[in-house]
């Protein structure tokens, strides 16, 4: 159970921060920023046939990189274009309340990545004066509105603003068209360009983020405003961010996730991490110019007595392996977990699921599968809406795939086993956790066994406890610094 593992002289893992290196501090470009990410991710693949066998350095490949990238951002720049017609068209320029000097910036979804701040807006001191929408708008702003309000009513004094107007569209042209100089300039740079989806999203999010800045020069908002982002590292975030920064306001990440990597790399003032062990970690990389985590006491170790409860997030739409090979990972992770439960010299343990929320986004006839899935292998499946309390308050043990809930569990004393048969876990907090590299029931079986006993269960909370610093729930009414 170390800290950030040291096998490089920045302190970095290499298998966890592939391509790291290439970032520059806050100084890095919003294209660099998103293809390290990228690359750290997945190793992304060529486009186009060929490309890998030519030198990356060659003059040929940088050509044919240029090239490539031209043509998908000059058609990222038409889908752009009719974008912003249609959503202007539909929906009003919007403008901040006069004197507003404190503001978060969300997607307009109520989601792992809104509910954390969201939640903690309602008591934030000194107040909250308007929520802006990150991102690409489905809709018209006042529908995104409502769904922020049915779900939580305290919001609806807040007003809601998307950040881009036809005014500040037509100030950004200059920008863009130099931000596509310093793209080509990368592209050629780069390993290698990513696909043409990805290709076509970093782009469009470049213009927007364009856009943005502009429409935030036009507020002429005085020096001091606080934006809280609940997430950013992304083109249209990060020029956001230094169009503020460049105001004289200020920004801060508010971390939804664990870390894995440089996935929530950025260039806010501070960054608020879930771990004072993702924290120590992210100070490394010198984007941020402050990495912090609102530390809380040690809890009391916290146990069931009887059921043993599985979390899992492997039937993921954002899992690289759910889009290759569908539900197969998820069957087989229930499925290891209930022969280690037949294997235990304690019988009749009832075994409890509770999937990742998106998963009841799937396809209706996959979902139906998993489910069957599941109740075959004997599980109970929670309601979707039960909180993390409510589902381990009786689990003797809590099997997890790798996941933030498990850092989340570990606030309130319970600990969880982490099984890791994609190999995600690397050097990140959760390989201070007990677990397993790989889908084993004799192993995960012995593991449990060893776990069962009240004196070790209670050494092993506080020691991992201990190497993690999980952060406790938001709190908007300290200072963040």
């Amino acid at each position: 159970m170390n800290k950030i593992a040291s096998n490089n002289p920045d302190g970095l893992d290499r298998a966890d921060w592939y391509g790291v290196d290439a970032l520059q501090g806050r100084a890095t470009s919003v294209w660099r920023l998103e293809r390290v990410k990228a690359a750290a991710e997945m190793h992304a693949r060529p486009i186009w046939p060929g490309e890998a066998s030519i030198p990356r350095k060659s003059y040929a490949a940088k050509l044919m990189r240029k090239t490539v990238f031209a043509a998908i951002a000059l058609a990222a720049l038409c889908i752009f274009a009719i974008y912003i017609m249609v959503y202007c068209l539909k929906s009003r320029g919007a403008e901040l309340p006069a004197n507003a000097s404190r503001l978060v910036a969300v997607h307009g979804e109520w989601s792992t990545r809104t509910k954390h701040v969201l939640a903690a807006v309602t008591a934030a001191d000194p107040p909250i004066n308007a929520i802006l929408l990150l991102g690409r708008q489905t809709q018209r702003t006042d529908q995104t509105a409502q769904t922020l309000y049915e779900n939580l009513p305290a919001l609806r004094d807040l007003p809601v603003l998307a950040p881009v107007d036809l005014k500040a569209v037509s100030a950004a042209s200059g920008r863009i068209f130099a931000l596509l100089r310093t793209g080509l300039r990368e592209a050629g740079a780069a390993d290698r360009i990513l696909g043409l989806r990805e290709e076509l999203a970093l782009a469009f999010r470049v213009y927007l983020g364009a856009t943005q800045a502009h429409w935030w020069q036009q507020q002429k908002q005085g020096a001091g405003v606080e934006l809280l982002f609940g997430s950013t590292g992304n083109a249209d975030t990060t020029l956001l961010e230094r169009a503020v920064q460049q105001s004289g306001g200020r920004t801060v990440h508010l971390v939804h996730g664990q870390a894995i990597g440089p996935n929530f790399a950025g260039m806010s003032d501070c960054a608020v991490f879930k771990s004072q062990y993702d924290a120590i970690a992210y100070d490394r990389l010198k984007c941020y110019k402050t990495c912090t985590a609102q530390l809380s006491g040690h809890p009391e170790p916290r146990r069931g007595d009887h059921e043993i409860l599985v979390m899992t997030n492997l039937a993921h739409p954002m899992n690289a392996e759910f889009r290759r090979n569908g539900i197969v990972d998820e069957v087989n992770f229930l499925e290891c977990v209930s022969k280690a439960a037949n294997l235990l010299s304690i019988q009749n343990a009832p075994l409890v699921w509770k999937p990742h929320p998106v998963t009841y986004s799937l396809d209706p006839a996959l979902l139906q599968d998993l489910q069957s899935a599941a109740k075959s292998l004997g599980f109970r499946e929670l309601p979707k809406d039960t909180s993390l309390a409510e589902a381990s308050q009786n689990a003797r043990w809590v099997i997890s795939t790798p996941s933030t809930v498990a850092i989340e569990l570990l606030q309130i004393g319970t600990l969880a086993v982490v099984l890791d048969p994609q190999r995600t876990v690397g050097s990140s907090a959760l390989s201070a956790m007990p677990g397993l590299a790989s889908l084993q029931p004799e192993g995960l079986a012995t593991l449990m066994a060893a776990m069962d006993d009240p004196e070790t269960y209670s050494i092993m909370v506080k020691s991992v406890y201990s190497a993690i610093e999980p952060a406790g729930p938001l709190d908007l009414t300290v200072p963040l610094v």
